[in-house]
């Protein structure tokens, strides 16, 4: 006898020892069933397509019954309806009707669609239920797929009903042509399963044929580890913009309360407080420009960061640039409400028009990836407007202040001019952009 036959025989020999050694041999039968089993489930897993998670019945019949079966004949079973975590649909469900939960559920959708069809790909066979009136749109779907992917699929249906399109089939046509083509059978019992899953094999797949005669290629899904990796990618967004917001939100209601400050000032001579009136002109082009500048960058990081199925592409260098750029400009509405007083009127005008020219370049820099957002167009002609409208002031105009005392006698017609052409731009803004600004509106 060779070494190769005493090779091939060492493990009976060993497992007729153990059962030897053992009283009744019950130890011995556990060994061979785990051994089977470890065998079994090395490299095969199923994917549960059903629509069992809509109802407490079927919940309960998955959970108690189909799934303990599948996993006791040596089976990994994936079942897409935990995969998506409770509080995802939750956080979504918390929101107020609106454009805000459709966009949140759009988003969702996709994020599960994607989670399915990469642990799809991933499995190794389809196990579907097929009961109901019909068979459920998603268990259909997903056998289409699984069979566009050459994946052996094996049917259940233990629902008397009649459910096909004729006396020749038992569920839907093409639902039937799916399974069986796939090497597959629809069983009537669950009991049936496990022998209906033993019995597939690779050589019974008879692979889908186009009108030609040639042979369909499985389609490409996304591996279950890149989907992972691009949801914590997303989830890393996610967090970064949150931040980017919080900053921007925290520094404009640092700026908003010093200019009201300012606008109710000490008067130090009796100690009291006193509305400054001359300082009005300057707070009203302070508000007029931070509204649109804090909705627009709030939609801004929304539509590009928090509404994509997809990672924007260079999303680091974008995500960068946004994130100096907009605690910049919270910085410049910051030294702007420092600067209402008449008597630091230049340095106001000076923040205005670096604050537009600084939106101006970032515009440009946004347009190099989205060319064609007329949004962003428009910011950039009105931005580019009014810095051409007040380097020309600055240039052929000499703001005289009338009083003796600076500034106090008299309102200089500097920041009403300013003033107007603010509420210009702001009102030229919202007029082109309000489907942006407010959604759904």
């Amino acid at each position: 006898m060779t070494v190769c036959a005493l090779t091939k025989f060492l493990p009976v020999v060993l497992l007729t020892l153990v059962a030897l050694c053992v009283p009744n041999g019950a130890p011995c039968k556990a060994v061979s069933a785990r051994a089977t089993t470890s065998t079994v489930a090395q490299s095969r897993t199923i994917y549960l397509a059903s629509p069992l998670g809509f109802s407490e019945a079927g919940r309960t019949f998955k959970a108690t019954v189909l799934r303990p079966l599948l996993e006791r004949s040596g089976y990994i079973v994936v079942d897409p309806w935990e995969l998506t975590p409770a509080k995802d649909i939750q956080a979504v469900e918390a929101l107020a009707d609106g454009a805000e939960r459709k966009i949140a559920w759009q988003k969702l959708d996709r994020w599960i669609g994607d989670k399915n069809a990469a642990a799809l790909a991933g499995s190794d066979i389809v196990v579907a239920v097929l009961d109901g009136a019909d068979v459920d749109s998603g268990t259909a779907s997903e056998i289409g797929f699984a069979a566009s992917m050459h994946k052996p699929i094996v049917g259940y249906r233990g629902d008397f009903r009649l459910a096909a399109d004729n006396e020749g089939a038992s569920v839907n046509l093409q639902v039937e042509s799916f399974i069986k083509r796939s090497g597959g059978e629809i069983v009537r019992s669950v009991s049936e399963l496990p022998l209906a899953l033993k019995n597939i094999s690779a050589d019974r797949f008879k692979p889908l044929l186009r009108s030609d005669g040639t042979i369909v290629p499985p389609v490409f899904v996304t591996p279950a580890d890149k989907l992972s990796q691009d949801v914590d990618v997303t989830r890393d967004i996610a967090d970064i913009v949150d931040f980017v917001k919080k900053a921007f939100t925290i520094i404009l209601a640092l700026a908003f309360g010093e200019a009201l400050k300012q606008f109710v000032a000490d008067r130090s001579d009796a100690g009291n407080r006193h509305i400054s009136w001359n300082r009005a002109p300057a707070l009203l082009t302070f508000l007029l420009l931070l509204f649109p500048f804090f909705q627009g960058m709030y939609r801004y990081l929304f539509e590009v960061y928090q509404d994509q199925a997809v990672i924007p592409p260079d999303y680091g260098v974008r995500l960068l640039i946004d994130g100096i750029v907009f605690t910049s400009e919270s910085a410049i509405f910051f030294v702007m409400s420092r600067a209402l007083d008449p008597a630091q009127f230049r340095r106001f005008v000076g923040c205005v028009l670096c604050l537009v020219i600084v939106d101006a370049a970032w515009a440009v820099s946004v347009l190099y990836y989205s060319p064609l957002d007329r949004h962003i167009i428009n910011w950039l002609s009105l931005d580019v407007t009014v810095a051409i409208i007040m380097i020309m002031a600055l240039v052929y105009l000499n703001p005289r202040h009338i009083g003796s005392d600076g500034f106090r006698t008299a309102i200089p017609l500097w920041p009403i001019g300013l003033t107007v052409l603010s509420l210009i731009r702001t009102a030229v803004d919202y007029a082109l952009s309000w489907d942006y600004y407010f959604p759904g509106s």
